[in-house]
């Protein structure tokens, strides 16, 4: 069987009517098939894999920096040493470990993504010094805490990072677009 490549429906996706009634030029919005050059193929299975069996405990979360072609999955474990890992799992195979820090007694960890930083925080040994990364380097945050504040997570609203308090009721911001500063 042939493949043949179709123009794209030039009136976009139409998902308020049923599928056995779009006709052309309307099109049905599927899912598990990749288009490459204008064909439509099936979509594999993820294949991506990681083995480390040398010191890994278990993940304690998952995250992407960048878009399309130049994304990056990352990994957060606390290993036996104790220090927390971060490992880059966008290929296939033996991860490469590109950040540690700290003591690894966290078991909780919250990404928080801003201004292009990707923030890690956590409940021990990232609760006063979130880490991040930036799409070229890994470092701490360099955020002033006010009083006996623990950053746990949090979003962004009206370009501005908000901070979720550890075990209280508690918040703090940022300025605007500053990845930086007194909160």
């Amino acid at each position: 069987m042939r493949t043949q490549a179709y123009p794209p429906p030039y009136l976009g996706i139409k998902d308020d009517i049923p599928l056995a009634v779009i006709e052309n030029p309307y099109a049905e919005s599927v899912r598990n098939f990749n288009l490459d050059d204008g064909v439509p193929s099936l979509r594999k299975g993820d294949s991506v894999w990681y083995n480390d069996s040398a010191s890994a405990r278990y993940f304690l979360n998952f995250s992407t920096y960048g878009v399309a072609g130049n994304q990056r999955l990352f990994g957060v474990y606390s290993d036996a040493g104790p220090t927390m890992r971060w490992v880059d799992l966008t290929t296939s195979g033996t991860a490469t470990s590109v950040h540690t820090f700290g003591i690894g007694s966290d078991d909780e960890i919250h990404t928080l993504f801003f201004n292009n930083y990707l923030f890690f925080f956590g409940e021990a040994s990232l609760a006063t010094t979130p880490q991040y990364y930036n799409g070229a380097a890994w470092g701490t945050a360099g955020y002033v805490w006010p009083g006996s504040f623990s950053p746990f997570g949090g979003g962004v609203y009206k370009n501005r990072a908000y901070f979720i308090g550890r075990n209280s009721a508690k918040y703090a911001y940022s300025e605007i677009n500053a990845i930086s500063g007194v909160t």
